[in-house]
């Protein structure tokens, strides 16, 4: 790490007198040309490829270097700004800041986009002071992330073949749960769907960096994308049985259509996770077994097919059938695809812009300049490890909702981690001398806290923070520090720069995760009685770009209330909010959703039941059902004690009478007029969980 010397100085011509078209020696482009063939390739922040190592979280080596790569050229190129207008020079580092936690974020390569950031930062960092050198230490930041990309491929951690490794796992203990939550039936806890729901994100954050390698063929990726798909449609409909049956009781008398549900699903689980491969294992054999499964799935018994649920009941027989026949191509060598699955395709939404993410990611930038700036004035040397923890406490937050008590346990993990390092450096370093007896002593602290990771969930992100501030405080350079200084500095600032972090994320333009839980349940409900106003309303049901952005932004607003309940189940509420079961709140909004899918799964005929209906009878009922779920969104933004009188009585669909009727219809269309007098009963579910009755709504016969 480079001292820091009088900032922001260099002696350079103006830009009006060079010469256009030519590189100067003294800026960084030109000493790019200058330094490249002659610089010797050596580790000047060691310390770094252990923070890169402990945060890669599941990114491949590549996505690590190419990362780096980028954000070691943006920050080349944005130093030649510093000097012209510190103005310009802030607009656009608040600019990258901005686009690189948004993308840390999100679902595509987050570290990468992680990786770029701490690349931009560090080397700006490093260079303001030294500018002639900021080539040096780009290539020092490079050599840090090789050798941790080198270091995690090794070790297993994080090469791309582990990708479609874990989300089979993924996939076969999301199968596990659906099995688990269908055999309880309606006893089964609203904190186990959220379970699931996060579940799903997982399984899809995984899909989305799962790219081909020489392991992970394209075939093998899109195998798993399918199967991917499929589990998704098994979720809802296991949803759906379980709000048809705890709502309406229709299949308490028919236990056979539910009792064929688990097994299905735990089948289809145990093949998902077999690792079969084409070496030590005979994979026709193993297509052979897949086979039989999937046709005693498909020949197992079920009564009252006709039913809402003994169709839905049939489809997740179905699909899990499908699955056990696709799980023979999840494994590795797959060169070869079944047609069922080759038609699945990777959905390609619009991309919805993600608000809660935008804000964070505006902030979190204002905290990276804040940082930097305070540096600049003060002529303080650990500016790196301020950085760091920064952008480590900004991009790696998940969900990105904001509670007290999590910022006070990354305050408390940083420090007891910059403690621990400051000690080990100043008591017990001064007498281990030997390269060995030096890891041994870090490595067990190291191990401390990593154990804590997965252990201890409360706990998580707050030891990830303690490892990386033990090895910034700790580590300073090819030797230990021979003074206490430098792990000091250090020690502050870290301190310095997850207080500059965590007051800005809660002083200015917070998000509450309570508050934000209720913004996105309230947001999907609206979503959803948009949906259903459009498929009563339209017989050949369009597949539009508007339709195809509503359902990602349901997609999204599901996954970000899952979250942020979950949030608020593990850390507590924030702002003197009352405390509330959320997940019992979440639970009918998440069914509603679940059987609005169902709904546009379902394939639409023209002599469906909604068409031989009276128009005008459709026309009201469809603007009943969008009047309620705007209603009922209205409530749940509003917090207990702030919401008006909420009843079902009040609902609009109460005093609408459907106007569909099953009569003659088909299997579908009689499974689509059950679903919309489930959805009345949902709605009616959720104005009881709004009024705090603990009463469910009434129960009707099918």
């Amino acid at each position: 790490m480079s001292e820091p010397g009088t900032p922001c100085k260099r002696s350079a011509a103006p830009a009006s007198q060079r010469p256009a078209g030519v590189l100067d020696a003294g800026t960084p482009s030109g000493a790019a040309i200058r330094t490249t063939l002659a610089f010797a390739l050596h580790l000047e922040v060691p310390a770094l490829a252990v923070v890169f190592v402990l945060a890669r979280g599941s990114a491949g080596a590549i996505t690590m270097v190419a990362g780096s790569v980028a954000g070691s050229a943006c920050g080349l190129v944005l130093l030649d700004l510093f000097d012209q207008s510190r103005v310009a020079f802030s607009l656009a580092l608040f600019a990258l800041g901005t686009i690189g936690t948004y993308g840390a974020l999100g679902r595509r390569a987050p570290y990468g986009w992680v990786q770029a950031l701490l690349s931009l930062l560090i080397l700006v960092g490093q260079s303001l002071d030294t500018p002639d050198a900021a080539v040096g230490h780009a290539f020092h930041d490079l050599a840090n992330v090789l050798v941790a990309a080198f270091c995690a491929f090794v070790a297993g951690a994080s090469p791309p073949s582990a990708v479609p490794a874990q989300l089979q796992d993924t996939l076969g203990a999301r199968l596990r749960g659906l099995a688990s939550l269908a055999d309880p039936g309606p006893r089964a806890s609203a904190a186990a769907v959220l379970a699931l729901e996060r579940g799903a994100r997982r399984s899809r954050n995984l899909l989305a960096n799962a790219w081909p390698t020489r392991l992970a063929s394209r075939r093998r990726a899109r195998a798993l994308a399918a199967a991917a798909a499929f589990v998704d449609r098994a979720h809802d409909d296991v949803l759906v049985l379980l709000a048809r049956e705890r709502l309406i009781g229709a299949i308490a008398s028919d236990g056979a259509v539910r009792a064929g549900v688990g097994p299905a699903l735990a089948a289809a689980a145990d093949l998902v996770v077999a690792r079969h491969g084409p070496v030590d294992d005979d994979r026709e054999a193993c297509a052979a077994h897949a086979r039989g499964v999937a046709r005693r799935l498909h020949r197992a018994p079920g009564r009252s097919e006709t039913s809402l649920s003994g169709i839905v009941a049939r489809r997740v027989r179905r699909l899990a059938a499908r699955i056990a026949l696709l799980s023979p191509f999840l494994a590795p060598g797959t060169r070869a695809l079944p047609r069922f699955a080759a038609v699945v395709k990777r959905p390609r939404a619009l991309p919805v812009l993600d608000r809660f993410r935008l804000r964070h990611a505006v902030k979190s930038a204002a905290a990276y300049l804040l940082v930097l700036w305070a540096w600049v004035a003060i002529g303080w040397g650990a500016i790196v490890p301020a950085l760091v923890v920064s952008v480590l406490v900004a991009t790696l937050a998940t969900p990105v909702g904001a509670t007290l008590r999590k910022a006070a346990l990354r305050v408390a993990g940083v420090l007891v981690g910059g403690i621990a390092g400051l000690l080990v450096a100043v008591v017990l370093l001064p007498f281990v001398t030997e390269l060995p007896a030096i890891c041994l002593v870090a490595g067990a602290f190291v191990l401390a806290f990593s154990w804590i990771q997965p252990h201890r969930e409360r706990l998580t992100f707050a030891a990830m923070q303690a490892s990386i501030a033990f090895i910034l405080t700790l580590v300073h350079g090819t030797a230990p520090s021979p003074t206490w200084r430098e792990p000091l500095e250090s020690l502050i600032g870290l301190a310095f720069g997850i207080v500059v972090v965590v007051g800005i994320m809660h002083a200015a333009w917070p998000i509450d995760a309570t508050t934000s839980a209720h913004a996105t349940l309230a947001g999907l409900l609206e979503l959803c009685g948009r949906r259903v106003e459009a498929l009563l309303r339209s017989t050949h049901r369009p597949d539009t770009a508007a339709r195809r952005r509503d359902r990602a932004a349901a997609v999204a607003a599901r996954e970000q209330a899952a979250g942020f309940v979950h949030e608020v189940g593990l850390y507590g509420t924030q702002f003197g909010r009352p405390a509330e079961n959320l997940a019992a709140l979440a639970r009918p909004v998440l069914e509603i959703d679940a059987l609005v899918a169902l709904l546009e799964s379902l394939p639409a005929t023209p002599s469906g039941a909604h068409v031989r209906a009276a128009p005008d009878g459709v026309d009201a009922f469809a603007s009943a059902v969008r009047q309620d779920c705007r209603f009922l969104a209205s409530c749940v933004r509003a917090f207990p004690g702030e919401r008006e009188g909420c009843d079902d009585g009040d609902l609009e669909t109460v005093r609408c009478a459907s106007p569909l009727s099953p009569a003659g219809a088909s299997p579908n269309d009689a499974a689509r007029v059950a679903a919309f007098a489930l959805i009345e009963e949902l709605l009616r579910d959720l104005a009881r969980a709004l009024s705090g009755d603990a009463e469910t709504a009434r129960r009707r016969a099918a």
